[in-house]
């Protein structure tokens, strides 16, 4: 049960704080990768961070620090895979047309790109935010739903085990029994009584009548 939490937990981890990053990164409009490749890029940099983050309770003072470090990675690695992290092409002077070439600047490469702007740093903060407040929720909320459901379930056993008919023990016959029996009979150890017999009334003597003479 543990481990299918664990595991609950992590893709629920990796899939809001993935979405949530990349729409701040667009809605700050920042450019967004089009390749599997890159996708699986930023997948692979959320994988880890959210098996780790998922390990323990999901709680504001947990979540806060790790997704903060996650979306200074994810924009970073947006900012890179979408093109915007590269140099631009470097304008080199020549002779042309018999004309002496002329210094031209060479660009810097567009490295500004990988700072976030006001609106981009707005955009990742707001979903750094909103991405720990919905874990954060959600943990507890699931929590709540799994303490009550396992309440049920226990009255559930309880109600049923009650209304179940205890069964009588069944009695137990020595399969020796005949045979000792019949050994007591034969040995005369076993006697039946019957009732006592019958006695005939024995007449009582006639009272003798005492006749008082009168005088």
């Amino acid at each position: 049960m543990d481990g299918l939490v664990v595991r609950v937990r992590a893709v629920l981890v990796a899939v809001t704080a993935l979405a949530l990053a990349v729409g701040a990164h667009a809605l700050a409009d920042g450019g967004l990768p089009s390749s599997g490749l890159a996708l699986a890029a930023l997948v692979a940099t959320t994988a880890p961070v959210a098996v780790v983050t998922a390990r323990r309770r999901l709680t504001l003072p947990r979540l806060l620090p790790t997704l903060a470090v996650l979306q200074v990675a994810l924009h970073v690695e947006l900012a890179v895979l979408s093109g915007h992290g590269t140099p631009h092409a470097l304008a080199h002077g020549g002779p042309h047309a018999g004309h002496t070439p002329l210094p031209v600047p060479l660009p810097q490469p567009d490295a500004v790109e990988l700072v976030p702007s006001g609106l981009m740093l707005a955009a990742h903060a707001a979903a750094l935010l909103l991405t720990a407040l919905v874990l954060a929720g959600g943990d507890r909320a699931a929590a709540r739903l799994t303490a009550w459901l396992s309440a049920v379930v226990l009255l559930v056993r309880a109600a049923s085990h009650a209304a179940r008919p205890t069964p009588r023990p069944a009695a137990v016959v020595d399969p020796l029994l005949p045979r000792r029996l019949a050994d007591l009979l034969a040995a005369g150890g076993l006697r039946f009584r019957g009732p006592p017999p019958h006695r005939a009334a024995t007449p009582s003597a006639p009272v003798p009548v005492l006749r008082t003479a009168l005088a």
